[in-house]
């Protein structure tokens, strides 16, 4: 088998593997361990030149023993996602997988991050298998507050199960479930600073989430239709009632932000509640809403809001499809399957409509035969996508990717230069590292195979 002998230096280590009784130069090739990914050097050898083995059909055979003898270390867990040892532990470090099996026990409308059992996450290892959920909110608050999409994420990660038959758990991400949320109750404690920062990380580590999971669901909005009881309601407020709420600007909206202190009794609005007007006078910001107030004062009247009812924040009407961020988690599944065998593809994307899979496969199709073309063929259809995104629409429906939490101005001032960004990143990255990420991936389809028996797809 494969094993590495000997410990060194993080940076400049020139280690030898021994294989099979024999030793090769790490300069041939560096070996990975049966999880798929490097063992503990992988950082400093891509540092130093080195590149990894594209032979990968040697390991076939070994992959069971080796599989048997690296359970030794079951008490020490190790993330298994596809990539260098320093992606998956930026990955792991800022984002928390569900077990799979828990999502059926958690409350509907499901929880946020901090408010979930943490017996419901696992760091995901070797021979379990990693799930992304690709999803559009409806809300500014909650994804899915009535519940709608759980019964169907359950749904395609049982397919998904079945289709690669892990040996050990099936994780998920779901980013509601996943990251650390902003409260949706008045008296729930905010996000930490520690949270926010990986929250942050976590925005900036999303597209490699997407490639390196082992299969991604895609979830078509089919409930648009559905609203949430009292949305769209119009209650009447004093000015001074309000005194006692922090007050947020959104682009051009004027929302409630939460309590300076305890709930009022009895009060008629709350958290994400959109200020529509002071005395008919429409509002769009604070300056605008403390005029209008002023105003009043001296008119010698009451100062009158009228308030929108949006319990979960601000709904945005637009389709999957035509969504930045989605289109950006389509492109990653597009890329993860131009770069394994396409006999593979039905085990990489899962989806309640067809119609999606179809768009996948033909991006899919498009890079594959761009890669086969060359370098310049590759980087002009990698360039493509981006100036697609262009066509995509954003919408500061959400107040985190709208002010950008965590991530540096200097990197995003939007929410569309944020998507923007972190795809062109993508894109580079892909263009020097295509064959490299291939090799990647198509080891963890290796193990994948040889995890569930199936010869067939191990050859």
């Amino acid at each position: 088998d494969l094993r590495l002998y000997g410990e060194g230096p993080r940076l400049g280590f020139q280690p030898s593997f021994r294989a099979m009784g024999t030793t090769c130069s790490s300069k041939a090739c560096v070996c990975r361990d049966s999880t798929g990914i490097d063992d503990g050097l992988s950082s400093a050898m891509a540092m130093d030149g080195i590149f990894v083995s594209e032979d990968v059909e040697v390991l076939a055979p070994r992959l069971s023993a080796i599989n048997a003898k690296s359970s030794r270390n079951a008490g020490r867990p190790r993330p298994q996602l596809v990539g260098s040892g320093g992606e998956d532990r930026l990955m792991t470090s800022c984002i928390d997988f569900v077990r799979t099996s828990a999502l059926p026990s958690l409350p509907i409308p499901w929880p946020r991050n901090q408010d979930c059992p943490r017996s419901a996450f696992a760091l995901p290892c070797g021979d379990d298998l990693v799930l992304a959920v690709s999803h559009a909110w409806r809300y500014q608050a909650h994804p899915d507050p009535l519940g709608m999409d759980c019964s169907m994420i359950s749904e395609l990660a049982r397919q998904a199960t079945e289709a690669h038959k892990p040996k050990g758990l099936t994780t998920t991400f779901f980013d509601y479930l996943s990251l650390a949320q902003r409260p949706l109750q008045n008296g729930r404690d905010d996000r930490s600073e520690q949270e926010l920062q990986r929250f942050g990380k976590a925005l900036i580590a999303m597209p490699r989430l997407y490639v390196h999971a082992d299969a991604v669901l895609h979830l078509q909005d089919l409930h648009r239709d559905m609203y949430f009881p009292g949305e769209g309601q119009i209650v009447s407020v004093s000015c001074t009632e309000l005194e006692v709420a922090y007050l947020v600007q959104i682009g051009s909206e004027l929302r409630i932000d939460g309590w300076k202190g305890q709930k009022p009794a009895g009060a008629a609005f709350g958290p994400l509640d959109l200020i529509v007007s002071v005395n008919g006078r429409a509002v769009q910001s604070i300056k605008g809403f403390e005029e209008s107030c002023t105003a009043a004062k001296l008119m010698g009247v009451p100062a009158v809001a009228q308030i929108e009812r949006a319990p979960m924040g601000k709904r945005n009407e637009i389709s999957a499809g035509e969504r930045g961020w989605i289109y950006l988690e389509r492109f990653c599944s597009m890329v993860k399957t131009a770069m394994v065998d396409e006999s593979q593809l039905d085990r990489l994307v899962f989806s309640n409509s067809p119609e999606i899979i179809d768009q996948i496969r033909s991006g899919g199709m498009k890079l594959r035969k761009a890669a086969i073309g060359g370098e310049l063929k590759l980087k002009a259809v990698l360039h493509a996508f981006v100036d697609e995104l262009h066509r995509k629409t954003f919408s500061a429906t959400s107040i985190d990717k709208m002010n950008n939490v965590g991530v540096s101005s200097q990197a995003a001032h939007s929410d569309a230069m944020m998507v923007e960004e972190i795809m062109k990143h993508l894109v580079a990255e892909l263009q020097w590292s295509w064959n490299t990420r291939v090799v990647e991936q198509r080891q963890r389809q290796l193990t994948l195979a040889v995890n569930r028996g199936d010869a067939t797809a191990a050859k």
